[in-house]
């Protein structure tokens, strides 16, 4: 038999407490330990609305980092079924949903990494630098060298290296690339950049969460 892991729950903190309130709809809970979002919003009415407040009110708890995770894919797959019916001209209409989507999957990104989500994650985020227009090359790159090391026999991540090697020759092939990074150079950011995966502690008010989650994704 293997050995039992002890796992050290610290009480919940005010602001775990307030997330936990704020999410008043029966079902709200146990969506969010889900990795199946399709449909939530005529389903479940009223709960897009009450994670977004949780994300405002309660920014930095764990459930406020699986609330944007939903949101995020929601908003990705809405854009992916939407932009199969659009030609290629037409798909700048859908750039709105597909930044929105990004900026909320960027906030689940800050999950553990031993929540699977993750993966799922940065692949969207993957795809979304790419398809969105802004071809982030060196972003998308990051984001597939993530998926290699942490999920290296995962869905995405088995292959994460050869979508590497795909985005490398897209770089060759984009008479536009060189000119974008030497542009970069010119301006570089001024504040560091935030590091993927920020590991939260685990709190009471998180445990129900990570509970059903992994029944969910472990089961």
């Amino acid at each position: 038999l293997n050995k039992p892991t002890a796992v050290k729950v610290k009480p919940s903190s005010e602001m775990e407490k307030k997330a936990l309130s704020l999410l008043t709809g029966k079902d709200d809970l146990m969506i969010l330990a889900s990795n199946n979002y399709g449909g939530i919003e005529k389903k479940y009415p009223g709960t897009i609305d009450r994670y977004k407040k949780v994300i405002e009110q309660c920014p930095d708890t764990m459930i406020s980092k699986l609330a944007a995770t939903c949101i995020g894919m929601v908003l990705y797959n809405d854009y992916e079924e939407q932009r199969i019916f659009l030609n290629i001209n037409e798909q700048y209409k859908l750039k709105t949903i597909a930044k929105e989507a990004m900026e909320y999957l960027e906030k689940g990104l800050e999950l553990p990494d031993e929540f699977p989500i993750r993966e799922d994650i940065l692949y969207m985020l993957t795809e979304s630098e790419i398809e969105v227009g802004e071809k982030k090359y060196s972003k998308a790159i990051a984001y597939l060298e993530e998926l290699s090391e942490k999920y290296p026999y995962g869905r995405w991540g088995k292959s994460a290296l050869s979508g590497i090697e795909e985005i490398k020759t897209m770089m060759a092939n984009d008479p536009n690339w060189a000119n974008r990074v030497q542009a970069k150079e010119n301006e570089k950011e001024q504040s560091p950049k935030k590091p993927l995966g920020v590991a939260l502690p685990i709190t009471g008010a998180a445990v129900a969460v990570i509970a059903i989650a992994s029944l969910v994704f472990f089961s």
